[in-house]
């Protein structure tokens, strides 16, 4: 993924568990910087995951917030 993508005030949850296939989520720098929870379950494919710098935090404009991430269920995830 591009970097400072997904960065809209109204995208405050993003649940990939709907994507049963995917191998491998790759997210840039500076992304998802509203949202409060991630969620991913049930992925039996997913192998990795790498997220840039400064994604799902507003730490770039100095804002603390809480978050929630879960993965559960994905077997394969290193």
């Amino acid at each position: 993924m591009n970097d400072y993508c997904c960065n809209d005030r109204e995208l405050i949850n993003v649940d990939l568990s709907a994507y049963k296939r995917l191998k491998r989520i790759e997210i840039g720098t500076h992304c998802f910087i509203f949202v409060k929870e991630l969620i991913v379950d049930g992925l039996k494919e997913l192998e990795s995951v790498v997220i840039g710098d400064n994604s799902f935090s507003k730490s770039v404009f100095f804002v603390p917030a809480a978050y929630h991430v879960e993965f559960k269920d994905c077997p394969r995830l290193r």
